[in-house]
């Protein structure tokens, strides 16, 4: 019994517990907290990625899904007025905020992408 419970705990000590990290994409330099955030991840013959997240001023985090590797190219809108349009001004500037870039997920890598707002009008 002795030697049984030693082997058990021998190879309870010698497991090795891997615990996912999980991504996340950070939206910096958000205007302020009103509205949603609207993300689109596109990525060539796959289907797009849709996200959402209430906006966060500053920094708003957006946990990702599972995703296939490679580059996909991320757009984003921050629907201040919540109509889920871009708005713009008369002079035909976006009025709300957006971002559209592409950006690289690495097999394995779970470094946060980041993603920086723009807003063209205070």
């Amino acid at each position: 019994m002795k030697k049984i419970l030693s082997t058990v705990l021998v190879l309870m000590s010698s497991v090795i517990v891997c615990v996912a990290q999980e991504r996340k994409l950070e939206l910096t330099d958000v205007r302020n907290d009103v509205g949603t955030i609207y993300v689109m991840m596109e990525k060539g013959g796959e289907t797009p990625v849709y996200l959402m997240a209430k906006a966060v001023a500053g920094t708003t985090v957006i946990a990702l899904p599972e995703m296939k590797t490679g580059e996909w190219l991320v757009s984003v809108l921050h629907d201040e007025n919540e109509n889920r349009n871009m708005d713009f001004t008369e002079d035909k500037k976006a009025k709300e905020g957006f971002a559209r870039m592409p950006v690289q997920i690495k097999e394995g890598e779970a470094k946060n992408l980041s993603v920086r707002m723009i807003y063209l009008t205070e």
